[in-house]
């Protein structure tokens, strides 16, 4: 039931227009969506076909970039900015 739900908040969620603030490149828009589902550094390595220390840096500059400390600053931050949705929760 909570996946239904938020599925219907974020289909309802207009998306914020101020994504032009923050450019991430791809392969950081893939690490924030993997760590938006809330997949570790190895298992994120092994599905880009990285290796664990190039996805810390990815990571690293992530949060740089987001201005986030940990990984849930920048999952709030990427929703808070559009960068992605519930649904790629």
């Amino acid at each position: 039931m909570i996946p239904e739900v938020l599925r219907r908040v974020a289909e309802l969620t207009p998306l914020s227009h101020s994504t032009s603030t923050v450019a991430l490149t791809s392969r950081e828009m893939q690490i924030l969506r993997g760590v938006a589902k809330g997949l570790p550094t190895k298992r994120l390595a092994q599905q880009l076909g990285l290796r664990v220390p190039s996805v810390e840096t990815h990571l690293h500059n992530l949060f740089r970039k987001l201005n986030a400390a940990n990984r849930g600053e920048a999952v709030s931050t990427g929703l808070k900015l559009g960068l992605i949705t519930l649904a790629d929760l």
